[in-house]
């Protein structure tokens, strides 16, 4: 997959993130809204502004050494792809099931306290796989940029640890990426403009070349 389409896939998580933001900022606005909400809203803007970092460093807009990107392989920064898609897909469910309504002109309804209570174990689940998500992609610009052997290895070790969680709790990633497996990976393209985001899996190992 070329740097354009991987940038392309970035740019449609961060639109879909911003109907996400918008709507835990209205909700952690609220008299008595749940502590939780601002957890959730703080992470999502954290990885949106990991994000942005990841979309310049793919359009070279971060100088970087070309001996830096060896120490990544292109499963890693799929697998971190892949599992922001899946987490941006479950908060959104989240999100449209709380009573309110989302539009380009606002958002309207009522929020529902007690269906939030309902899915609060799942929206802490959700933080936690946003905040792995996030520090993978951390670590992959750490690492292409990083000049100590010492702290390059650490991010090494760090990032494998983080892809091999994400890889056990997300069967479908896995076995994307078992299809792919042989000569390159699996990467997603959030398709932005849709009223739902759709995921192409495309087979393409040119990113690092």
């Amino acid at each position: 997959m070329d740097p354009l389409s991987i940038s392309a896939s970035i740019a449609g998580l961060l639109c879909a993130g911003a109907k996400i933001i918008e709507v835990l900022t209205q909700i952690s606005q609220l008299t008595g809204a749940p502590p939780l909400c601002k957890a959730a809203l703080t992470e999502v803007c954290d990885t949106a502004a990991t994000l942005r970092l990841m979309q310049n460093f793919i359009n070279s807009d971060l100088s970087v050494p070309t001996e830096g990107r060896q120490h990544v392989a292109l499963e890693h920064l799929t697998v971190s792809l892949a599992g922001c898609v899946s987490t941006k897909d479950e908060l959104e469910t989240v999100c449209d099931d709380l009573g309110l309504v989302y539009s380009k002109s606002g958002i309207t309804g009522v929020f529902d306290h007690l269906r939030w209570i309902r899915q609060e174990e799942k929206i802490k689940a959700l933080i936690q796989r946003l905040q792995n998500h996030k520090s993978s992609l951390n670590l992959i610009l750490t690492i292409v940029q990083c000049s100590s052997s010492t702290h390059l290895q650490d991010s090494v070790n760090k990032l494998s640890n983080l892809v091999e969680k994400a890889l056990v709790s997300n069967s479908t990633i896995a076995m994307r990426l078992a299809r792919g497996a042989g000569d390159s990976s699996s990467v997603p393209t959030v398709k932005d403009g849709s009223e739902s985001d759709e995921l192409c899996w495309l087979i393409d190992g040119s990113v690092w070349k």
